[in-house]
């Protein structure tokens, strides 16, 4: 072999050295392991939350609700029993002449209803201001038909007249007993400290009572 074979061997020795050199030099890539299905991390989650009503959340935001105000019921049947009293006893003791009895009439008619209007009672006022003018004027048709029979001297209407004042009073006695006991009352605030006291009639068929009885509230 000749002195240039012998160089190109030896190179190419030396360059496979290196070759094989630098491939054992550079550490070998490992791929990493598969992870095990139990070792594989759960996904960060936050703590469970409350289950939301919708229907207990608007219920929670709604302002709460405002106590009803105490309330006391008054009767002032008194006032209506006062101004009757004062009406009947006009027409009686002027009974003799037409100006007393128009004017106890008159006041008999509008004194109660006023009454009634004056506790912003209206309906009430309208009723019993109904039932004391169909009263007044049965009267003064009784009154007419039973002066007119007379005047003329025959009795056929006085029967008539006689039915109309009877009604008449009975009316006029109906409306002081309803004004007194059912249509004079009112409601009114109280305040939960303060004691009240107030008249109530008190009216029992069955055994005969009649009366007044106070209530104390307290």
């Amino acid at each position: 072999m000749g002195r240039s074979a012998w160089v190109y061997a030896g190179c190419a020795w030396v360059l496979v050295s290196i070759v094989t050199a630098s491939v054992h030099a550079q550490p070998a890539q490992e791929m990493p392991p598969p992870a095990a299905a139990s070792e594989v991390p759960a996904p960060a989650t936050s703590e469970a939350e409350p289950r939301r009503m919708p229907w207990r959340e608007s219920k929670e935001r709604l302002p709460p609700a405002e106590e009803a105000p105490q309330t006391e019921r008054i009767w002032y049947g008194w006032q209506t029993l006062v101004c009757d009293f004062v009406a009947i006893s006009v027409v009686v003791i002027g009974s003799d002449e037409v100006a007393p009895v128009v004017v106890g009439l008159s006041l008999f008619g509008v004194a109660s209803p006023i009454v009634h209007v004056v506790h912003q009672n209206y309906e009430n006022g309208f009723i019993s201001f109904g039932i004391r003018g169909a009263s007044i004027g049965l009267f003064f048709l009784g009154g007419y038909l039973i002066a007119g029979s007379i005047f003329d001297g025959g009795a056929r209407s006085v029967p008539i007249g006689v039915t109309s004042i009877i009604l008449s009073l009975t009316g006029a006695l109906a409306a002081v007993l309803t004004d007194a006991t059912l249509l004079a009352f009112e409601t009114k605030p109280r305040k939960p400290s303060e004691p009240s006291a107030s008249l109530v009639p008190l009216v029992d068929p069955k055994r005969a009572t009649y009366g007044l009885q106070v209530a104390l509230s307290l």
